[in-house]
């Protein structure tokens, strides 16, 4: 016989709702807590029967909040748990929304996550003192403590095992734009990201043009510890050595011709926050001791300026070129490369992903429809197979914008589906030759061979470890990749 059980979802650090009302749960079920960091890896016990999913909305009172696209992920994230939670007669938990005090900030963040009730924590004191007392008719009914005392913040209810314990605190509601589809190239960045997050370690984030590497950077902050702390951009290629000084440290009025002003730079700008530093391989050798010292000692002074700041930021750099090979040629500072490598993420191109592009396409063509709104757009089988074969050397920038062409050109027919001829005439083209002058089979075959090598690579070399993640065995793996 199954235990009737609830559950209560929370950000880091919070309880569950009869914990933080100091009250014991009912007998009559078991009550879960588990904080939202652990959704996605959290799995119900076999024996249990989940009447209600309670989710704290404070959780989502933040800048996040009014992110639809996270909060469309979120519903979701609660929709699959909902899946995993439904009984074998069919009958599906209420997810029931809980907070304070009802107001209009919350009814909107219920909304958005798709709960079915909106309840306060005076009305769960109602609802479990009503049960404790019909449970034991004579004991005395425990009373709502006093709001001004505080709450005892310790609470061990079996659900942290060792393994949880592993799991970021903060947990990133994917898909991102760009990060969407089931490679392993892609799982990997996507792994790193949920891990990173939470931490204030300096990232460097390597990628080729136009894969996304700032929707990472910002992805790192939202759903990081400081996430409400300001996030600043520095593009090196866009400063010029001798405005860069400036622009990182700020200055003082007369610290050169026309500083008529003092002006705060980015690293004080970002205090507290995190400061995105994009095209960092840009920056000239004598820019980066400037830069290497204030990572080390944590402060700064402004040209101009003999007074010392202390700073406090987390460091997220950009490159498109392996710094590795800028610190061997002498180009880049091996000590500056490694303060900023604490933690590194590698974005695959999109031809080193080609199984993601159609679900890359389908999240671009939902956004252009909600952005536009337009009827949602399908790609034809012939435009799936177009995209597929062309090598795409803007990746996902290059994606979206032939995606946005060719929704601006079906709807200005009133079409549902994109065709062929909506794309960009150089993609046509450049897949027509291809598809010409190589048999479809070969193409397959050829692209399997890179697939499979690039995923070897991402394994640090293990055939193993390759072979394993995708599905084949050692031998299989083995011939795939001699038949080249």
């Amino acid at each position: 016989m199954k235990r009737s059980a609830v559950l209560s979802l929370g950000g880091p650090g919070t309880r569950a709702p009869h914990a933080e009302l100091g009250l014991e749960a009912p007998t009559s079920f078991q009550w879960e807590h588990i904080p939202l960091g652990y959704l996605e890896k959290w799995q119900p016990e076999k024996d249990m029967s989940f009447e209600k999913v309670y989710v704290d909305l404070r959780s989502f009172s933040t800048p996040a909040s009014r992110d639809m696209e996270a909060m469309t992920a979120w519903k979701a994230s609660l929709n699959n748990l909902l899946v995993k939670l439904v009984t074998d007669e069919g009958r599906v938990p209420l997810l029931i929304g809980y907070t304070e005090a009802k107001d209009w900030l919350y009814a909107r963040i219920a909304i958005k996550l798709g709960v079915r009730d909106l309840v306060t924590l005076d009305e769960i004191h109602g609802e479990l003192a009503a049960r404790n007392q019909a449970q034991a008719p004579q004991a005395e009914i425990i009373q709502f403590p006093n709001r001004n005392q505080p709450v005892p913040r310790s609470l061990d209810n079996g659900i942290l095992s060792d393994i949880a314990k592993q799991l970021p605190k903060s947990a990133i509601p994917f898909p991102i734009e760009g990060l969407e589809g089931n490679s392993v190239a892609i799982e990997v960045v996507r792994s790193t990201i949920r891990k990173a997050a939470p931490t204030s370690s300096s990232i460097l984030i390597v990628g080729p043009t136009g894969s996304g590497k700032e929707r990472v950077a910002v992805a790192l902050h939202r759903y990081g510890d400081r996430s409400t702390k300001p996030f600043r951009i520095v593009d090196c290629a866009a400063i010029s050595p001798e405005l860069f000084e400036s622009e990182l440290f700020g200055h003082v009025a007369g610290a050169f011709t026309n500083a008529l002003h003092d002006r705060k730079g980015a690293f004080e700008l970002a205090h507290e926050g995190t400061l995105f530093i994009d095209q960092i391989h840009l920056l000239p050798p004598e820019q980066q001791a400037k830069l290497l010292r204030a990572l080390q000692e944590k402060k700064f002074s402004k040209v101009g300026s003999a007074e010392v700041q202390s700073v406090d930021v987390r460091i997220i750099a950009s490159s498109q070129v392996l710094l590795e090979e800028l610190v061997h040629a002498g180009k880049f500072r091996e000590d500056l490369y490694f303060r900023l490598k604490v933690i590194d993420i590698f974005l695959p191109a999109l031809v080193e992903r080609r199984t993601d592009i159609p679900t890359i396409a389908d999240s671009m063509l939902k956004k252009m429809s909600k952005e536009n709104r337009k009827p949602l757009l399908e790609l034809s089988a012939a435009c799936i197979e177009k995209i597929l074969l062309y090598e795409w050397p803007g990746n996902i920038r290059e994606l979206g914008n032939a995606i946005e062409r060719a929704c601006t050109l079906a709807w200005s027919e009133e079409r549902r589906e994109i065709h062929v001829g909506d794309l960009p005439e150089s993609i046509q083209f450049a897949v027509m030759k291809k598809f010409k002058t190589q048999a479809l089979k070969d193409a397959v075959k050829r692209f399997e061979q890179e697939y499979i090598a690039q995923t070897v690579r991402r394994f640090g070399g293990s055939k193993e470890d390759a072979a394993d993640a995708l599905g084949l065995s050692l031998a299989t793996l083995y011939r795939k990749l001699g038949s080249n």
